[in-house]
């Protein structure tokens, strides 16, 4: 048995899991979920259940047989919990499951990869020894990596198919967007404004998009998805070929992804949310604009120069 360790939002829950799934498929052992970070998380939530994948959540038994102490650690009430270990931090005492990569800049990457079952991330490129992964380990990290899991697209394709039915809305849409030339744009903007280590999608960006894709296609329809409409309505003007699609509430973010992933083409935002919206797209002939990877993580220690794939057309914007 393989253990994937999941966190933040539905985006990143499918860079974790489908790394875990290729090494899971890869050893011919069972994958399960462990979801102990939405214990003291507010803000996010587990999204995958949106989706029939061929796994279960892990229980505390199996986190117990991989490493025993931190599983006892995690029967203490989640206040005493949090405290605990906001305590040890303070102390320079780390959690073992933890993303290491986002701790550590600068030493990460010297880290061994194997610490007592746990599989810890080190770095964004493409780390080869996690390759030799063996059984019996709880992973951890980001994999914002396709690297690691390209070889299981077909897989993964079935896995991340939404298991209920569209409403009747976005049956309306996926419709249209089969019909028209459709282009998904992805505007993230939310908890990403004013910060200085990931980049929020700017209007000079979504302008440069969507000129460039008039430029490229005939008669383009945009479909506009984000998590700040305000911001939308205050700053894009409206036209015939622009439709926000804003009706899904923030337990829905899959119902977002199969809307933009069913387009025929996608611009992206700096997020790994329509990252996998451009990647689930199986058309050929796909136009893919994205921001440059720097966007992602802006950090000097950091190459994220492998974060998108390379038939993907990035967009440098002067507002950028």
């Amino acid at each position: 048995m393989v253990i994937a360790h999941l966190s933040g939002g539905l985006g990143n829950q499918l860079f974790q899991y489908a790394m875990a799934r290729q090494v899971s498929m890869r050893l011919g052992v069972e994958l399960r979920l462990d979801l102990f970070s939405y214990r003291s998380d507010t803000n996010r939530r587990f999204a995958l259940e949106a989706y029939g994948l061929p796994t279960q959540p892990a229980c505390w038994r199996d986190v117990f047989r991989l490493f025993p102490t931190m599983a006892i650690s995690r029967l203490a009430p989640r206040p005493i919990y949090d405290r605990y270990w906001r305590y040890l931090n303070l102390m320079g005492v780390r959690a073992r499951c933890r993303h290491r990569i986002m701790d550590n800049w600068q030493k990460a990457g010297n880290l061994p990869l194997r610490q007592k079952g746990i599989i810890a991330e080190r770095q964004l490129t493409f780390d080869p020894d996690v390759l030799n992964i063996s059984d019996n380990s709880l992973i951890v990290g980001l994999w914002q990596n396709q690297n690691y899991f390209r070889d299981i697209r077909e897989q993964l394709l079935v896995d991340f198919r939404v298991s209920t039915t569209p409403c009747q809305k976005d049956e309306s849409l996926l419709r249209r967007m089969a019909e028209l030339e459709s282009v998904a744009m992805h505007v993230r903007r939310g908890d990403k404004v004013g910060r200085t280590d990931f980049k929020a999608t700017s209007l000079g960006y979504c302008v440069h998009a969507m000129n460039e894709m008039k430029r490229r296609l005939r008669k383009p329809e945009f479909f506009i998805f984000s998590d700040d409409h305000a911001w939308l309505s205050s700053n894009l003007e409206c036209g015939d070929n622009i439709t926000i699609v804003s009706h899904h509430d923030e337990l829905e973010p899959h119902e977002d992804l199969r809307l933009m992933s069913s387009c025929k083409h996608q611009i992206i935002a700096s997020s790994s949310l329509s990252w996998w919206a451009a990647w689930l797209n199986e058309r050929d002939d796909k136009i893919v604009l994205t921001p440059p990877a720097s966007h992602w993580i802006q950090h000097p220690a950091h190459d994220t120069s492998q974060i998108l794939p390379l038939n993907w057309h990035v967009l440098n914007c002067d507002e950028d």
